[in-house]
């Protein structure tokens, strides 16, 4: 339960901050989508697939890491991603 409520949520977080990084360093949505997703798939797989065999003591302590993780990326997502560049693309 605390993989489903807890950490999944944060992992797509983490997949969406992936996905921001590649947009940034891409010139149109395309080649972004697939940077992306070449990153976050394998990596997402990896970890669902550790977080079977982890006890419950080393999923909160896996979940408080990705927390800061996650609104670590967030921050300098936010930073990075040009805005302006991307609505004149559309």
């Amino acid at each position: 339960i605390l993989s489903i409520f807890v950490i999944a949520p944060l992992l797509g977080l983490a997949s969406v901050n992936i996905m921001i990084f590649a947009s940034t360093k891409t010139s149109n949505a395309r080649d972004s989508q697939q940077i992306g997703s070449l990153i976050s798939i394998p990596l997402m797989a990896l970890v669902f697939g550790a977080f079977v065999f982890m006890s419950i003591s080393v999923m909160l302590i896996s979940a408080a890491v990705l927390i800061i993780v996650d609104i670590l990326a967030v921050k300098v997502g936010m930073s990075l991603l040009n805005r302006e560049k991307w609505i004149s693309m559309i």
